[in-house]
């Protein structure tokens, strides 16, 4: 890591105050307006990670140009973002404290990590990303996005590529910030339970999956040409069908498909026919999810915007939407942004979005929980 450049980052190009604003509820810190709350910011945990491995949690700040030149001394390889506790952080060991330092609100996050797609990908392995094995990370975030959003109501899903080989999502809706590790756990279990899962569930992603099966594990990742991987296909099969079918390698992986395929629809019952498609589709297409952590309020995440340690990439927001034309390759780097060749501009507008739709969302719910309040206060007359 070039600490030159990392210092350069810091106090010249990182978006401090747009990421600032997103992590206060999407209200800018500077507001005069007196129902917005000015402590949210001051109560999140930040986590920086310094030379030689050093770790160090519950740091918190006051403003964003605090954090700026904070950043600038330290000049963290990377730094993470906790929950909004009930007191700042870094007063939480004073002894004269009134209030019990607990974690009170975070946006519930996704972490999808490519080297789990190893044993479903032969383009590439471990940390290496190429366009061929993002595609996996395309049905990712397309579908989980969309989960989010039908099943559950989560409409503010700020997406971030970590810079190196994986993608992280983060739930930034106010019903979503203030989910208890409970509901939390129940969430990402469900996410992350594929095929049985319930029916609405199971149509997302086989509408999304489905096109895309052939190209990706049988095309281009050419899964059928190793037997080992082939076996496990069969194995999906005999379960289903109780028996002990065997099938082996064959001129090309599309051969090998064609006679499994040609087996499969040969089968009488129609319904058992998709449910094996089903689970075939769903064991090499279906997201690998780190559910660990998304479980607790208090696990920290790597910040958008932070610099990757290994890559030297930023993590920048993506658009679901355009998530299929993302290049791994053309991502801003911490070098490139220095000598002037690469811009955060599009990345910071993304995050600027999101901070708007927040902003609006919070405003509607602040509205919402008023008028409960106020009707549970009113005296009811004789």
């Amino acid at each position: 890591m070039d600490f030159e450049f990392l210092e350069s980052y810091y106090r010249t190009y990182f978006p401090c105050n747009d990421l600032c604003r997103w992590l206060n509820q999407g209200i800018m810190l500077e507001t005069d307006n007196p129902l917005d709350n000015k402590s949210y910011f001051e109560r999140r945990e930040f986590s920086f990670y310094l030379q030689g491995d050093v770790s160090c949690r519950h740091i918190s700040f006051s403003s964003p140009g605090e954090f700026r030149e904070q950043l600038i001394h330290d000049k963290p390889e990377k730094f993470g973002i906790g929950a909004v506790y009930t007191i700042p952080p870094k007063t939480k060991n004073l002894k004269d404290k009134e209030i019990k330092y607990e974690p009170v609100e975070r946006e519930f996050v996704i972490d999808i990590d490519m080297t789990d797609y190893d044993k479903v990908r032969t383009c590439c392995s471990g940390a290496v990303v190429c366009q061929l094995c993002w595609k996996f990370m395309v049905l990712a975030c397309k579908s989980i996005d969309t989960i989010l959003k039908e099943l559950f109501g989560f409409k503010i899903n700020l997406w971030i590529y970590s810079g190196r080989r994986g993608v992280h999502c983060w739930v930034c809706d106010p019903a979503a910030r203030r989910l208890n590790d409970f509901k939390r756990k129940a969430l990402i279990e469900f996410l992350n339970s594929g095929p049985n899962s319930n029916s609405r569930f199971l149509e997302i992603c086989w509408e999304i999956f489905k096109p895309r099966f052939e190209e990706i594990i049988v095309q281009d990742q050419k899964l059928f040409e190793n037997q080992e991987r082939l076996n496990e296909c069969v194995e999906i099969i005999n379960e289903e069908l109780g028996t002990d079918s065997k099938f082996t390698v064959k001129g090309s992986s599309e051969e090998t498909w064609a006679e499994i395929l040609e087996f499969i629809d040969s089968q009488p019952d129609p319904q058992l026919i998709d449910q094996i498609k089903y689970k075939i589709c769903f064991k090499y297409l279906y997201p690998r999810l780190d559910i660990y952590v998304s479980m607790e309020m208090t696990n920290l995440l790597k910040s958008p915007f932070s610099v990757h340690p290994k890559t030297g990439n930023i993590s920048i927001p993506i658009l679901v939407e355009n998530v299929e034309n993302f290049r791994v390759d053309k991502v801003p780097n911490l070098a490139g942004l220095c000598e002037g060749t690469d811009d955060l501009t599009p990345y910071v507008e993304i995050l600027n979005n999101v901070s708007d739709q927040l902003r609006e969302s919070n405003r509607k719910d602040r509205k919402r929980r008023s008028a409960i309040s106020h009707v549970q206060n009113v005296e009811p007359r004789l």
